[in-house]
């Protein structure tokens, strides 16, 4: 589907309108991040028991919330409004079901620097819960659109589909993202002694 067509804005005013079919054509576009980020969590906290679906389902709930509660008029993109709404109901999932295991703690973060870049080896050094809180700092010192190219990048989308959801030359992501991990790169060399 070429999602091009349809405005955001316009389909939120029209799910206001109890339009079905403009829910539809949201959900569907921002689905695959609605996955990404339940997989992300998933996979970080399925030891405590719980289903797939739940974190899916979760995300879901998020998902349609942020729609609701989504406000126009605060110069925010809908796609880093819905991003951050989801991984708070994630991060609240997540929180109240690992402390329901006291034995097990929920600060097992996977490591970022792996998925920016696998072939280096000097990353491997530093502590996960360090290079999370240096990626997240990095992230949020850049623009919005700058810092939604990098959170779709790291949750695995090719820069055509972060082209078709951000509106973006693919060119221009591709040229973003390597800023980025440039930056990044610099940063960790000159963290690691």
């Amino acid at each position: 589907m070429d999602y091009k067509r349809y405005n955001d804005y316009e389909l939120i005013y029209m799910i206001r309108e109890n339009d079905d079919f403009s829910k539809s054509i949201l959900f569907k576009k921002y689905y695959p991040i609605l996955v990404s980020i339940a997989n992300e969590y998933y996979y970080k906290y399925k030891q405590y028991g719980y289903d797939y679906d739940d974190f899916l389902q979760e995300a879901y709930i998020a998902f349609f919330n942020s729609l609701i509660n989504f406000n126009e008029n605060k110069n925010v993109l809908l796609y880093s409004y819905v991003v951050m709404c989801v991984r708070r109901k994630m991060m609240s999932f997540c929180k109240k079901i690992s402390k329901s295991c006291k034995n097990i703690s929920y600060n097992n973060y996977d490591e970022f620097i792996d998925i920016l870049d696998t072939k280096s080896d000097v990353y491997s050094r530093v502590n996960n819960s360090e290079s999370e809180k240096m990626l997240r700092n990095v992230i949020l010192d850049l623009s919005f659109i700058d810092s939604a190219i990098v959170e779709l990048r790291i949750n695995g989308f090719s820069y055509k589909e972060i082209s078709l959801l951000l509106e973006v030359p693919s060119s221009t992501i591709e040229y973003k993202y390597r800023v980025f991990r440039q930056k990044y790169k610099k940063l960790f060399t000159d963290f690691i002694i």
